[in-house]
């Protein structure tokens, strides 16, 4: 029989092996990791564009509506200011 009992020597290379693959892997969550905050970065920041782009399209009917209202009555005016010339009822 012989003695096939691992030595020293054959532990510590063990373990020097074990610590190399756990950082390694450690390495590689650490990286999909910063990927994955890179990814919801650029999501936050498209959906803040697509917030502003809202309100400013909100803001722009908002004008447009004023706009809009301030012509109609500006027309009636000048409908009923046409109605007076021409002696309409």
């Amino acid at each position: 029989m012989s003695d096939e009992s691992p030595t020293l020597a054959d532990v510590l290379l063990a373990i020097a092996a074990l610590r190399s693959d756990l950082m390694a892997r450690l390495d590689r969550h650490e990286d999909k990791l910063t990927a994955i905050r890179e990814d919801i970065g650029v999501n936050f920041g498209r959906a803040d564009r697509a917030i502003d782009a809202v309100r400013g399209l909100r803001t722009e009917l908002d004008h447009l509506s004023t706009e809009f209202a301030s012509m109609t009555r500006q027309m009636r005016r000048m409908q009923t200011e046409l109605r007076e010339i021409r002696g309409d009822s």
